[in-house]
């Protein structure tokens, strides 16, 4: 999914990364990849739910809380 959203195929991205965490939801730093799959898709309100799922899950590393946090801000107002 990864190099779907690298190669410009943000839908194609999606898709997979959204199987892999269905197929997988114990993997929380997937849900970073997903929150960013959807904002490229302009799903900005799923990719904030995506992201804040990641930060309460405890997984995500403590030195990024607050550009986690800030993310999802600026998810919630519609923003990449």
């Amino acid at each position: 999914g990864l190099v779907e959203a690298k190669q410009g195929d943000p839908a194609r991205a999606l898709d997979l990364i959204g199987r892999a965490v269905m197929l997988n939801p114990g993997k929380a730093t997937w849900r970073e990849d997903l929150a960013r799959a959807l904002a490229a898709t302009g799903r900005y309100e799923a990719a904030a739910t995506e992201l804040q799922r990641y930060l309460d899950s405890g997984q995500a590393p403590k030195q990024r809380l607050d550009e986690l946090r800030a993310q999802v801000g600026r998810y919630r107002r519609g923003e990449r």
